[in-house]
């Protein structure tokens, strides 16, 4: 089996060696837009490029990563979707349809630390991947006023980020 990094490499270059066509659109005013179709109507394809359009790429990606689903993955038919499946699943039931490869146990952790502690870390790691799989839910909202501003998402990443080195949940 192939490692998760090397796995989420694959999938960034299938996409980009995939059936997407990118044309130039001149407005007649001397700027330029750039029309992206892709493979897949329900997979948000098509339009002008835009930051909102970015977020919600964005928030379809960390689905992917933390879920380990495609946005078109046979799965999501008659109604569901991949953001559909995950935003269903909050706040409750995220740690039930996370890619098990996130969740790989560490023995030498918990033999190391008190069990009070191990559970400490663990209950923080979860509310860190509830807040990652919230992101991506709000910034794949179908609505682009609905998604949250790319300010707000890094913001939001780096509190994550510092919940998650300050717990002392990390490996080196």
């Amino acid at each position: 089996m192939s490692s998760p990094s090397k796995r989420r490499e694959m999938d960034l270059m299938k996409l980009m060696m995939s059936d997407y066509k990118v044309e130039m659109i001149n407005d007649g005013m001397q700027e330029f837009y750039v029309d992206f179709h892709g493979p897949s109507e329900k997979y948000g394809a098509g339009g002008h490029v835009s930051t909102a359009g970015d977020v919600y790429s964005y928030g379809i990606l960390l689905l992917e990563i933390f879920t380990g689903k495609h946005a078109t993955d046979d799965m999501f038919k008659d109604g569901l979707s991949l953001h559909k499946f995950v935003q269903l699943s909050l706040p409750d039931q995220v740690m039930e349809i996370l890619d098990p490869l996130i969740l790989l146990d560490d023995d030498e952790e918990r033999a190391t630390n008190t069990a009070e502690n191990y559970n400490d870390k663990v209950r923080r790691l979860q509310e860190c991947l509830v807040s990652l799989v919230r992101i991506g839910v709000v910034c794949s909202a179908e609505s682009p006023r609905e998604r949250m501003e790319m300010g707000g998402i890094v913001k939001e990443m780096c509190s994550i980020r510092n919940i998650y080195l300050g717990a002392g949940i990390h490996r080196e």
